[in-house]
């Protein structure tokens, strides 16, 4: 790696090196890391700061299917100590991931159920906030905005459709 920009070693590594706009997003967000981010949070791993880097301009560009553990292993470190990098990565450059249906239910391989959830979603919100006072549905409205409530409806449906495929992963998936 002498010499070769880290960002490009690991993009080649991860097999996306043609892929330049994705390149252009993970320069930008190293350098958000390089000037708001602790070094101290990427110390446990050699490749920490390109491979979060990259990660960070993967998701930024709407795209769901990011290998955590490989990518742990690509920066040297433990699939838990990368998760808790980019957890405290996010939480400095202020970055709160957007949660949908839909990467919720492609990460956890239950895409085939999403037209229930979304629906599960809009009765769930019209029933909750058609009970609550004017005053109190905008905090409601910001309240129902966090990921955990989507999680939550995900799980929910799964359970009743029986998918055992999200409920085996309930235990590894985390929203931050």
């Amino acid at each position: 790696m002498a010499g070769q920009n880290p960002i490009a070693h690991c993009l080649e590594r991860l097999f996306l090196a043609d892929d330049t706009v994705l390149a252009e997003k993970a320069e930008h967000f190293q350098g958000l890391c390089s000037t708001r981010v602790p070094s101290k949070v990427f110390g446990k791993g050699p490749n920490s700061k390109p491979v979060i880097s990259i990660h960070l301009a993967y998701e930024n560009l709407g795209r769901h299917d990011w290998d955590s553990k490989l990518a742990a292993e690509l920066a040297g470190c433990k699939p838990a100590v990368y998760d808790t990098a980019v957890s405290l990565t996010r939480k400095h450059l202020g970055i709160v991931p957007v949660v949908s249906f839909e990467s919720l239910t492609v990460a956890l391989g239950c895409t085939t159920m999403i037209k229930q959830v979304e629906s599960l979603w809009d009765s769930f919100q019209e029933s909750y906030l058609g009970n609550l006072s004017v005053a109190k549905k905008l905090s409601a409205k910001e309240e129902l905005s966090q990921p955990v409530w989507k999680g939550a409806i995900v799980y929910a449906c799964a359970k009743a459709l029986g998918v055992n495929s999200y409920i085996s992963h309930c235990g590894t998936i985390t929203i931050t």
